[in-house]
């Protein structure tokens, strides 16, 4: 007979409240073991023996055979049975502590029982202060017996799969399943007992809640079920919260709001962790998706797009006995090029479209003398010894090439792909990372922004060997300012 606040042994106590801590008893608020508690008579010590089903006195009130004292049960002093140490005084046992008279397969089953449908009981006979390496044993011990079978069956799958590989990796799955039962639960009870000490302490400190957590593991059955293992762990845990917030509320002495708060919220903070963990991994795999289809595309709209430019190139060349396009938008007006194969990052408001005072839209709707009118206007505007122009995101580079002449390297690139540095990020981001080039042998290559750089210095040194003028890094050259052989712009993508 202890006190439920602090844990004192109130045996052999006139008084009835508690020396330590001063919480009223009453002895008829304990249940014992029949005839193995003394109720003496505070006067004379005259013994008496509790016989009634709840280890009571009966009758409960009565006058003294040898001092005549008129006595009630709630009155007297309470001593175990000569023989008996107080454990035996009570009236439940957890049935795992008590394996060697009962036999171990038979204390455990019967843990279990009351761990699924009694915690109540189980938690009134859990020992104080002693025990808990005991329910440990017990935790160990129901942790591997449900995984053993639950996971039988995949671990003998994978056991079948190869003779050592598969026998390995069996297991490994055997005995890390259990090992992170054990630590999931004994970090549960830890961050159980935490809230409990934060909303006003426990009588029975961090063992008690500790020994709670491993009996209330017994409720963790459904693991067992075959196959179905892993699976079950979200109601598996539900099962256990309401064992061990029940054990909690009675041996611990809390309220049942705080015993339901401490046993829940930490499963429920791992639930709510762990969803929000996998939602940011597929929140991140969506958007690294996202981007790679992104980048995908415009590399393939990016590479469209520099075919097409070269071959209209090539085209005008051959329809005009050999002669270069006096300015990109010829290409154009000519329909050897769409407009979109100038815009492969998109089509531009009308503001960007305009070459020369004409919008790229309009030339295709004009009449063949204003389409000359403005291809002459434009090509005047290019500066003389121009090296490279832009319309759109096409860097056109076909300035002094004879593009006729079979001593011509086919290597020389005649167009360059790649927006004006002031482009968009999303624009700079998909086609900066491929640089595309048209050749003069109708090819196109495409170039990773790492090696770019050196790229166009094998461009320029090519181009030195035909004379022309180096090629200024592209990305410098705008719609509005295009590069002459006078022109010194600052290089490297």
């Amino acid at each position: 007979m202890r006190c439920k606040m602090c844990n004192y042994s109130l045996w052999n106590l006139p008084s009835r409240t508690c020396p330590e801590c001063g919480t009223p008893f009453r002895p008829s608020d304990f249940d014992f073991v029949p005839n193995s508690v003394r109720f003496c008579c505070p006067g004379c010590r005259q013994d008496y023996y509790g016989t009634g089903s709840r280890g009571h006195l009966v009758p409960g009130e009565f006058a003294c055979v040898r001092c005549g004292r008129h006595l009630h049960m709630d009155d007297m002093v309470l001593l175990p049975t000569e023989g008996l140490v107080e454990e035996q005084t009570q009236v439940d046992v957890v049935p795992w502590l008590d394996r060697k008279r009962r036999g171990r397969l038979v204390g455990w089953i019967t843990t279990v029982g009351l761990a699924l449908g009694m915690p109540r009981r189980l938690a009134g006979a859990i020992p104080v202060g002693r025990g808990t390496g005991a329910a440990l044993g017990f935790l160990v011990v129901t942790s591997f017996v449900y995984l053993a079978i639950g996971l039988a069956v995949p671990a003998l799958a994978m056991a079948a799969l190869t003779v050592a590989a598969g026998q390995f990796g069996a297991l490994v799955l055997l005995l890390i399943g259990p090992l992170l039962l054990i630590v999931a639960m004994v970090l549960w009870a830890l961050c159980t007992h935490l809230i409990l000490a934060l909303t006003g302490g426990t009588p029975r400190g961090v063992s008690g809640t500790l020994a709670c957590a491993c009996y209330a593991s017994g409720a963790n059955v459904l693991l067992a079920i075959p196959c179905l293992s892993f699976y079950m762990i979200p109601l598996a845990w539900i099962w256990s919260a309401i064992a061990l917030s029940i054990m909690l509320i009675v041996a611990q002495r809390v309220s049942a709001l705080r015993g339901i708060l401490a046993a829940v919220i930490p499963p429920l903070l791992l639930v709510l962790t762990g969803v929000g963990l996998v939602g940011f991994a597929i929140w991140t795999t969506t958007q690294q998706v996202a981007a790679m289809a992104a980048t995908q595309s415009g590399s393939v709209a990016a590479t469209m797009a520099i075919e097409a430019v070269t071959d209209g190139i090539m085209e005008f060349v051959e329809d005009n006995e050999g002669s270069l396009p006096p300015h990109g938008v010829a290409l154009v007006a000519d329909r050897h090029l769409s407009i979109s194969d100038l815009y492969s990052s998109g089509m531009p408001a009308a503001p960007d479209r305009m070459v020369a005072g004409v919008d790229l839209i309009d030339l295709v709707t004009m009449s063949q003398s204003d389409k000359t009118a403005a291809v002459e206007r434009a090509a005047g505007m290019l500066p003389d010894g121009v090296i490279a122009h832009r319309v759109g995101d096409v860097v056109f580079a076909y300035h002094g090439i004879d593009m006729v002449d079979e001593a011509t390297d086919p290597r020389l690139w005649i167009c360059v792909l790649v927006p004006e540095s002031g482009a968009g990020p999303a624009t700079l981001r998909i086609i900066r990372r491929m640089v595309m080039v048209g050749r003069v042998d109708g090819q196109t290559e495409g170039f990773s922004s790492d090696s770019w750089p050196e790229q166009l210095n094998l461009q320029n040194a090519l181009r030195a060997k035909h004379g022309l003028a180096p090629l200024p890094d592209p990305l410098g050259v705008s719609q509005d300012a295009p590069v002459a052989a006078t022109t010194g712009l600052p290089s490297g993508l």
